[in-house]
Order: structure tokens, then sequence, then C-alpha cells
């Protein structure tokens, strides 16, 4: 099993390529499947990081969604 620390790095790669790649207009987004693939397996890898964290770090931080 990941650290947590580890998997927030994971998270937090991941939403950075999400805000990089993203296109300006849904136009844009629509037009790429290359780049809707890439950013779908980002938010992927965000959710799935986001489940793996442990219950304490969930637990210490009540104010993140």
């Amino acid at each position: 099993m990941r650290p947590d620390r580890l998997l927030l790095q994971d998270i937090l790669e991941a939403i950075d390529e999400v805000m990089e790649t993203t296109p300006r207009d849904r136009a844009g987004f629509d037009a790429d499947k290359l780049v809707r693939s890439h950013i779908i397996r980002n938010i992927q890898i965000i959710g799935e990081g986001v489940w793996r964290l442990s219950k304490e770090t969930k637990e210490r931080h009540p104010e993140v969604p």
C-alpha cells in the first residue's frame, strides 16, 4: 500500500496534468480524443488516490471534501 504522502503527490501531479492539458473550450476538448483520454485518466488517478488515503488522514482534514 502506498503511503499517504505518495498518494497526495500522485493526486497533485494529476491535478497539474489536468489543468495544463485541458483545452480552453469545450470544442477543443471534444475535438481531441487523445487529450480527452489523458484528462479522464488523470481524473481517475485523482479519484483512486483520494479513495486510498488512510482514514486518519481524512479525519485530520475534515474541511477537504
